[in-house]
């Protein structure tokens, strides 16, 4: 038994096509995601008065990227 795997040239062409839409979507999330933790640290600072490792984590994440 024998395993073909066939791919089509017009899809091999479209790989950095896919990767590019990818990063793309990627860098449009970024500004979400920067309000998001930026409302989520003001929260448990100001309100909630309780700034965890989970949040020390968060902030790690966000910063690292």
């Amino acid at each position: 038994m024998s395993l073909t795997v066939f791919m089509d040239p017009a899809a091999i062409a479209n790989v950095g096509k896919s990767s590019l839409a990818l990063k793309e979507a990627a860098l449009a999330f970024i500004p979400l995601t920067s309000v998001a933790l930026s409302l989520r640290m003001y929260v448990r600072i100001f309100i909630v008065k309780g700034f965890g490792l989970d949040d020390v984590f968060l902030l790690v994440a966000q910063v690292s990227r």
